[in-house]
């Protein structure tokens, strides 16, 4: 009796492997990937987090997987073994998504979303579509939110997001502008003002060897 009880305990243990140790999908298996992320949305940190950046990168190439992106914007990223941590990099759908083309469904999500995370994700990629003129990511969020058929709980998400953009954008040019000026360049400051105004290529952000908005707010946090 004892033996068959072993026995099936055994059976139900090695029947629990795959799912506790499923494999990457590979690069091609698009459907693959996305049931991986699916899968693994309730305890995403626990899912390797190279397997991860292999399914968001390759799905980002696919119009057909942009939905889905979306509704992945909240999907959180184990970056317990990343040098460097960017917000970005902590939830992969930010850059995965932004580009132009899906601007519209990063205001829809803004403005839609019942999760406050992927509203806030949603305008991370909208602002790294924008991140030479922040103005203009500013610009369509208000228009967005004065529209007549825009409710006043969707207006509140949506001059959130805009209210977002231009506090975390003003903390980092201040800090671009900051390591300039502590490096004596004279010009620095008045670039940096007149790029805000004038959303011409900030000197700021010409000058740093790596811009990433999140790992400056990081280091300023």
């Amino acid at each position: 009796m004892r033996l068959t009880y072993l026995r099936f305990s055994l059976f139900i243990l090695l029947s629990a492997c795959p799912v506790l140790a499923q494999e990457c999908p590979a690069a091609s298996e698009k459907q693959a990937l996305l049931r991986y992320l699916q899968h693994h949305k309730s305890n995403s940190t626990e899912a390797d987090p190279v397997c991860v950046n292999r399914a968001f990168a390759n799905l980002s190439q696919d119009k057909a997987f942009t939905e889905n992106l979306i509704q992945l914007l909240d999907f959180e990223r184990s970056t317990k073994n990343d040098d460097l941590t960017a917000r970005s990099g902590q939830y992969p759908a930010i850059s995965a998504l932004a580009h132009p083309e899906f601007v519209p469904l990063l205001v829809k999500a803004i403005t839609e979303s019942d999760s406050e995370l992927g509203r806030t994700n949603a305008a991370e990629a909208l602002d790294l579509v924008y991140r030479s003129c922040i103005q203009t990511a500013v610009a369509l969020l208000e228009r967005e939110a004065s529209k007549p058929n825009t409710t006043s709980s969707q207006q509140d998400r949506l001059r959130a997001a805009k209210n977002m953009s231009v506090s975390a954008w003003g903390l980092v040019l201040a800090r671009l502008c900051q390591r300039l000026n502590s490096a004596n360049d004279a010009v620095a400051e008045t670039s940096c003002d007149f790029g805000v105004r004038s959303c011409e290529p900030l000197s700021c952000v010409r000058h740093a060897p790596f811009f990433d908005r999140q790992q400056v707010r990081g280091r300023a946090g």
